[in-house]
């Protein structure tokens, strides 16, 4: 049985924990129990690490248990999932915490993901010398939305933005493509991952404080 769900605002996984067995019961094995529970999980292995790349990884796997779910169309990009994610967690948000968090609490930590051209994806296009000869033309222009959704607080299309830009990290990191605590380009791995820590925590109380809505299936359930 789904218990009273008026979640308090919690900032650490022990809690979440605590919270999440007062509402859903310590064991419940339907779908909404079992995102929770993952997301927690990760988020705890995020507060472990000292090291910021594996921190940002654990901090993106919870995010990513938080909004998957079974495809519904062949070939549905990702950046479209996540967006449609976003748009239903600002629906659930009534107390407007992630517009508060990218437009107050980390506006320069925003700005710093926003204006950083390694997280750019058709960037790293032109590097590869595949078509994309005219990146800073789609940078500049990408800026300029950003700039236009920051001063309208249009907070699921920045929101999603901002996301866009950290799965270009993510790609990077899930790929091989960067070494473990490099010393190159250390600004967009800090970055990276104290916005995600930050915004997974909001996701998970989002969420816990609208248990009974839905989140859709799970992916990979308990198989017992």
């Amino acid at each position: 049985m789904i218990h009273t769900m008026e979640v308090s605002m919690i900032d650490n996984s022990h809690d979440f924990f605590v919270e999440k067995e007062r509402i859903f019961g310590k064991e419940n094995y339907e779908d909404n129990a079992v995102r929770m529970h993952r997301a927690i999980s990760w988020l705890y292995a995020c507060e472990q690490h000292g090291h910021d790349d594996l921190g940002f990884l654990s901090a993106w796997i919870g995010f990513n248990a938080c909004y998957s779910k079974p495809i519904e169309k062949i070939g549905e990009h990702e950046y479209f999932r996540i967006s449609s994610f976003i748009g239903t967690l600002i629906k659930h948000d009534r107390e407007d915490l992630i517009a508060r968090y990218i437009f107050q609490e980390q506006q320069d930590l925003v700005e710093s993901l926003m204006n950083n051209q390694f997280l750019f994806k058709h960037f790293w296009i032109s590097v590869h010398g595949d078509q994309d000869d005219d990146w800073m033309l789609d940078y500049e222009l990408s800026n300029h939305e950003y700039a236009d959704n920051k001063q309208y607080r249009k907070t699921q299309n920045l929101c999603s933005d901002i996301l866009q830009r950290i799965y270009v990290l993510r790609n990077q990191l899930i790929h091989g493509g960067a070494t473990f605590e490099s010393s190159f380009n250390r600004q967009q791995i800090q970055d990276c991952n104290a916005f995600m820590h930050g915004f997974l925590i909001i996701v998970i109380h989002i969420m816990l404080s609208n248990a009974k809505s839905d989140w859709g299936k799970i992916n990979y359930p308990p198989i017992f």
